[in-house]
């Protein structure tokens, strides 16, 4: 015949597997619910160019530009039409450059993140050509006074 103990392990053995399914259960939702118990950060936004200011200059390139928007991060480069831009200082929300030379015609400006994450807003900065020269004086008549 069982004994006390043996029948109260049979009893006690399935509320026990139920309460660790439960707890089991309870913690698939927990690691559910915190973004799938995983340890990696969550993704970085990409960055986003919304403004450059001013929008246009010399085709010479050396214009002081500050370059607006959200998402920068710390050793992001700059590139105009292509070329290379010089980074100063950068925040998160904020660039300033320097343009290099280019071509006249507008050009975008693109902005990528060490992260290999870049935008570019299309058409934000204006390369002018020179002026023409001004009148060229070939000749004076009187010689004489």
């Amino acid at each position: 015949m069982p004994t006390a103990a043996a029948i109260a392990d049979r009893v006690d053995r399935p509320a026990q597997r139920r309460g660790a399914a439960l707890a089991l259960l309870a913690l698939a939702a927990l690691q559910v619910a915190c973004g799938g118990g995983s340890s990696a950060p969550p993704p970085v936004p990409p960055p986003v160019v919304t403004g450059v200011t001013p929008a246009q200059g010399p085709e010479a390139g050396g214009t002081a530009l500050t370059i607006t928007g959200s998402g920068f991060q710390a050793g992001a480069t700059v590139t105009m039409g292509g070329s290379a831009a010089t980074v100063g200082s950068a925040s998160a929300t904020s660039i300033s450059a320097t343009a290099p030379a280019h071509a006249a015609g507008a050009v975008g400006v693109t902005v990528t993140n060490p992260d290999g994450q870049a935008a570019t807003l299309a058409g934000a900065f204006t390369y002018q050509a020179p002026p023409p020269p001004g009148p060229t004086l070939t000749g004076l008549t009187p010689t004489h006074g």
